[in-house]
């Protein structure tokens, strides 16, 4: 992160293997993943500039993985037709 206020910072953040290992996690959401976390947390940390400056260091919890499959998994729209298919002849 590079500010000209402050010197530029380096973060690294990291997601079990279990959670690839187990598909609650594809390689391709990890970006997204942690880009959500460490936005977080830089946004709180602006929000007071009292409290002391964000970790550079960061684990996604179990938590915060069910959160993102939540807010990302397809859902059903209520009310929505079904297709139905027609049978092969």
């Amino acid at each position: 992160m590079n500010d000209a206020k402050e010197e530029p910072r380096e973060f690294t953040l990291t997601i079990a293997n279990d959670a690839f290992a187990t598909r609650r996690v594809r390689f391709q959401e990890a970006p997204e993943i942690c880009s959500l976390k460490l936005r977080r947390e830089l946004a709180a940390e602006e929000a007071d500039p009292a409290k002391t400056p964000a970790k550079l260091r960061f684990r996604i919890s179990e938590a915060e993985i069910e959160e993102y499959r939540e807010a990302h998994s397809p859902r059903m729209h209520r009310g929505a037709p079904r297709r139905k298919i027609a049978p092969k002849i």
